[in-house]
């Protein structure tokens, strides 16, 4: 089977607006490189410990991206 779409899920214990800009960059990278279709990209922070992304905003993003791909 060939990937044909990503999702980039990612969570930093920072709460930084360029925290994930380095990991985004490789992800878009790579799936140019890869002729891969980029469906959507949650970058989450904050997340130091089980249970911090519960009740986030975040989380329901990221249900609604899993059903949208149904």
């Amino acid at each position: 089977m060939a990937i044909k779409d990503t999702i980039l899920l990612a969570c930093a214990e920072m709460d930084e607006d360029w925290i994930f800009d380095g990991l985004i960059a490789s992800y878009k990278n790579s799936g140019r490189f890869m002729n891969w279709n980029d469906k959507g990209i949650i970058a989450v922070p904050e997340v130091s410990k089980q249970g911090d992304i519960a009740g986030s905003p975040f989380l329901a993003k990221a249900r609604d991206l899993g059903r949208s791909l149904a």
